[in-house]
C-alpha cells in the first residue's frame, strides 16, 4: 500500500516540541508502516529537514519549498504537498492538522479515488465561526477522521457536530543508561520529581510536599530564576536542575522515588515515559491526566494542596507506590506503545476498501446434476 503523509513539517523530528507532537506521531507510524512493507512518502519543508537526506528508516522524503525560507512549512508548502499527490498517486494520504485539511477538495479532485484520513491534534486559537467554516468546506470528503484526544474529540463533536474516532498518540520506551545524578547537582537517589513548570504550580507542589512532612529533595525540571529564586528560599528541599534534554529527562525520572504532576503543562510523552518507568505518580485531575492515567495514579482535585500532601504521604509507603508503579507501567506497555497504536490506523487505512454483505443479499442457488 502506499501512503502519503501530508500537514507535518518534516521528519526526523528535531525540536523537543516536536518530539512530543504531529511530527512524532508522523515519524512514529510512518517508520512502523514502511518496516511493514508498505511504500511510505512524508512531505518535508525546508529547511526543517535536510536536503540531502532523502531516506529516513525505510521512508522516502519530499522536499518541498516553503514561502520564506527561513521558516518551514505555511500555505505554499501545503500547496505543493497536495499537488505532489499527482506524481506519488498514493492509496491513502493521511492529513496532520487544519491548514492542510482546507486544500481537502482540491486533493480529492487531483485523487478521487485514494482514502483520506484527517487527524485532528489541536484545537485552533482563532474564532469559532473560522473553524465551523473549513468544517463545512471539507464535510463528506474525509473518510475517517481520528483525534488523539478524547477532552478533543468532545470539543470537535459539541462545537462542529463531526464525529471523531479516538486514536491515541503512543511512545516509544527508550533504553538509555542513565547519567550520574552529581550532572544535575544531586548527591543521593530516592528524590521526588514534579513536573510543575508555572511558578503557582510549583509553588502548590511545595507547600504539600512541606505539609506531608517529606524531608527528600524535590528537583523541579527548570531554571532557578526570578520568583523561583523566592520559592528555594522559603523550601529549602526545592533542587532545580535547570531545562534538560530528552535523555537527561529520562535519567530524573529513572532515579525518582515518586513524580508529582500538578497543574496541565505536562506533556503526553512525558506522562507516557514516567509511567513506562513504573513509578507512583500523583496527578491533579486534568482531563489530559485522568485520560491516560486511568486509576494507575493517586489524583486530588487541582489546586486542594491538602489532598495533594495526603496523596504524597499515602504514596510514601512502599507497597502503594510499588502498586502503582507497576499498574501505570502495564497500562502504558498495554495501550500507549506505538506497536499498539499503528494497527488501529492501518485497520481504518482499508476501512473503506471493505463493503458489507447484507444478510438479505444472499440468494440460494439451486444446483441441479446432470443426469
Amino acid at each position: 500500500m502506499k501512503i502519503l503523509f501530508l500537514g507535518q513539517k518534516g521528519i526526523p523530528c528535531i525540536t523537543p516540541d516536536d518530539k512530543t507532537g504531529r511530527e512524532r506521531r508522523v515519524e512514529a507510524l510512518a517508520t512502523l508502516l514502511a518496516k511493514k512493507g508498505h511504500r511510505v512518502i512524508v512531505t518535508c519543508a525546508r529547511p526543517y529537514t535536510p536536503k540531502s537526506l532523502r531516506k529516513f528508516n525505510g521512508v522516502l522524503l519530499r522536499h518541498l519549498p516553503s514561502f520564506y525560507p527561513d521558516v518551514a512549512g505555511g500555505w505554499l508548502y501545503d500547496l505543493l504537498s497536495v499537488i505532489s499527490m499527482v506524481k506519488f498517486k498514493p492509496a491513502v494520504v493521511h492529513m496532520n492538522g487544519w491548514r492542510v485539511a482546507v486544500l481537502a477538495p482540491l486533493a480529492v479532485v487531483l485523487r478521487p479515488q485514494a482514502t483520506y484520513i484527517w487527524t485532528i491534534d489541536d484545537w485552533p486559537t482563532r474564532k469559532l465561526f473560522i473553524v465551523r467554516g473549513v468544517a463545512r468546506l471539507v464535510d463528506g470528503l474525509f473518510d475517517v477522521i481520528t483525534t488523539p484526544s478524547r477532552e478533543l474529540q468532545h470539543k470537535i463533536l459539541h462545537y462542529l457536530q463531526i464525529r471523531a474516532i479516538y486514536i491515541p498518540d503512543g511512545y516509544t520506551s527508550e533504553n538509555w543508561p542513565p547519567l550520574g545524578l552529581t550532572k544535575f547537582g544531586i548527591k543521593t537517589q530516592g528524590f521526588s520529581l514534579t513536573t510543575a513548570s508555572s511558578f503557582a504550580d510549583v509553588r502548590n507542589v511545595a507547600l504539600a510536599y512541606k505539609k506531608a512532612g517529606m524531608r527528600r529533595k524535590l528537583v523541579v525540571t527548570g531554571e532557578w530564576q526570578g520568583p523561583f529564586k523566592r520559592l528555594k528560599q522559603n523550601f529549602p528541599f526545592l533542587h532545580f536542575s535547570g531545562e534538560l534534554g530528552e535523555r537527561a529527562q529520562q535519567s530524573m525520572m529513572e532515579r525518582a522515588g515518586m513524580v508529582i504532576m500538578e497543574g496541565d503543562q505536562t506533556t503526553l510523552n512525558t506522562v507516557l515515559s514516567v509511567m513506562d518507568k513504573g513509578k507512583g505518580i500523583v496527578a491533579t485531575t486534568s482531563v489530559g491526566y485522568q485520560e491516560v492515567l486511568g486509576v494507575a495514579a493517586l489524583m486530588v482535585r487541582t489546586g486542594d494542596v491538602n489532598g495533594l500532601a495526603t496523596a504524597i504521604k499515602t504514596l510514601t509507603l512502599a507497597d502503594n507506590s510499588t502498586s502503582l508503579g507497576r499498574q501505570a507501567q502495564k497500562r502504558a506497555r498495554a495501550h500507549f506503545t506505538w506497536q499498539r497504536v499503528l494497527p488501529e490506523y492501518v485497520e481504518l487505512y482499508h476501512y473503506p476498501l471493505l463493503r458489507p454483505v447484507w444478510l438479505d443479499s444472499a440468494r440460494a442457488k439451486l444446483v441441479t446434476k446432470k443426469a
